[in-house]
């Protein structure tokens, strides 16, 4: 496939959809509608490009309402716990003093927000090792002579005066 081929690009962008990278599916659906010349493949990527576009926009405004949910969760929460305090407890740690019941309002308050921004960045790390290589833990495909020459090779540089031999006999 060449640079100027528009299927490159159209299944670039239909493997960044199912691994949710919405954004750089709508990119790739755009390069690849600029390179069709026949419309009903253009219908079709444009097609694509609009299932792109409306999973980007729900999953942006999953990623702001997420941290906001967290937040009123929390704030939630944290009214549950002063009422507890109040009314509940033999004697309430927070019951007379309106600063501390503030301040611990908020404490709870922006430990909630920060737990959704952190759900957020947990889920994107996710979304973007979908398209990461794997990591070779038992090196299948490193050959264990091509480490130790490239050992040899890094400590070259310290200023041994080794020679390349070759594999071949000279005569």
């Amino acid at each position: 496939m060449s640079r100027n081929s528009h299927l490159g690009y159209k299944m670039k962008a239909e493997i960044e959809h199912s691994a949710q990278h919405y954004k750089n599916a709508v990119q790739s659906y755009k390069i690849a509608i600029e390179k069709v010349k026949d419309a009903a493949t253009k219908k079709e990527i444009e097609d694509g490009l609009k299932k792109s576009t409306a999973a980007l926009r729900e999953q942006l405004s999953k990623e702001g309402r997420r941290p906001l949910l967290c937040l009123a969760i929390s704030f939630t929460l944290a009214i549950i716990i002063l009422l507890v305090d109040a009314e509940i407890l033999e004697k309430p740690i927070l019951h007379h003093n309106l600063l501390a019941q503030i301040g611990a309002t908020v404490i709870i308050s922006i430990i909630g927000y920060v737990i959704g921004l952190l759900t957020n960045w947990v889920i994107e790390s996710d979304r973007n090792s979908l398209l990461e290589a794997p990591i070779d833990l038992l090196n299948f495909g490193d050959d264990p002579s091509d480490a130790s020459s490239s050992n040899r090779k890094s400590n070259d540089h310290v200023g041994s005066k080794r020679t390349d031999r070759s594999h071949t006999k000279s005569d």
